[in-house]
């Protein structure tokens, strides 16, 4: 057999499109497809195992199946928002503008993009609609810019609290006093 240079990106890719194949193969000989939450399952284990590159090759072959599914787009987005938050931002807002039903995961994934390029006054109005819809008392994975910004995981965590928590971080970084003391408030509301 000849040897041959790969790069690991194509390798990655092409690892998750066979196993997406693979599964959707035996789901078909079950008369059932691969479903969104099985996927997710399997993400969450590359992403709990600091594999990012993989949970975004499942979803981005799901994509290929279905272009129109509003939680595959978004997974995805979630899935490529630490390394490229430019194009995780834009399937975010895609996978929105399709009927993604959860508002208050669009925000907090979208703080952290924006957060991620820069766009930190972005980021506060982001939180501040979060709190003006009144929403958040669920739970989801989102990314942790506290631990190892450079190389972030993902976490389960009450979303309000991530907000509150991201926005006073956010707030910080913009050395506006008056928004720090909003923030600080906010999250002593949390305690």
């Amino acid at each position: 057999m000849a040897h041959r240079r790969i790069a690991a990106a194509a390798l990655t890719h092409e690892i998750s499109s066979r196993t997406v194949q693979a599964r959707q193969q035996d789901s078909a000989r079950k008369s059932t497809s691969l479903s969104t939450r099985e996927m997710t399952s399997t993400a969450i284990e590359f992403l709990d195992a600091g594999r990012r590159a993989e949970a975004a090759a499942l979803f981005e072959a799901a994509k290929r199946v279905n272009p129109q599914d509003p939680e595959v787009i978004n997974n995805y987005g979630f899935c490529i928002l630490p390394d490229r938050p430019d194009e995780g931002l834009r399937e975010i807002k895609s996978a929105g503008d399709l009927g993604y039903p959860h508002r208050a995961i669009t925000l907090a994934n979208r703080m952290y993009g924006l957060l991620r390029v820069g766009r930190l006054t972005s980021a506060l109005e982001a939180a501040e609609r979060f709190l003006i819809e009144g929403q958040g008392y669920e739970a989801a994975y989102l990314w942790d810019w506290q631990r190892a910004p450079e190389n972030p995981a993902a976490f389960w965590i009450p979303i309000r609290r991530y907000i509150t928590q991201l926005g006073l971080h956010i707030a910080e970084l913009t050395g506006d006093e008056t928004q720090v003391k909003i923030w600080v408030e906010r999250t002593g509301v949390l305690e």
